[in-house]
């Protein structure tokens, strides 16, 4: 059962308060569930977004031991499969890292997510 593609028209500006050329980008926001086949209870998720070909973390939990662990992973192929270059997990931390994160100086990591505004239209989050 899929959910429609909700979308946020939102303005986008440069540093200088102007509004890049080009085609923009829609901002969509992002339910991710894992649920268990015994229970059937949702056991772990996550909420995010997107901005291009950037998939931005917000907040997430798990209810099981290894629940979030098994949604990373998963999610991680998906955005993968669907052509993300850039995942932002936001502050660095040991399970994060251990899970094959890095960190991006700040200064790459605003360049990156500046250029991914326009011409990313066609990279969308789905199954």
């Amino acid at each position: 059962h899929r959910q429609p593609d909700h979308k946020l028209d939102a303005m986008i500006f440069d540093s200088r308060g102007r509004q890049p050329t080009g085609e923009l980008t829609p901002v969509r926001i992002h339910s991710v569930e894992v649920w268990s086949v015994q229970t059937g209870k949702i056991v772990a998720g996550e909420l995010g977004y997107t901005v291009g070909n950037v998939y931005t973390s917000l907040t997430g939990f798990s209810s099981e031991d290894s629940a979030g662990t098994v949604q990373l992973a998963a999610l991680g192929v998906l955005l993968e499969a669907c052509g993300f270059q850039m995942w932002d997990l936001g502050m660095g931390l040991d399970y994060k890292t251990k899970l094959g994160a890095v960190d991006v100086p700040r200064d790459e990591f605003v360049r990156f997510v500046r250029g991914s505004r326009t011409g990313y239209s066609d990279v969308v989050l789905q199954m």
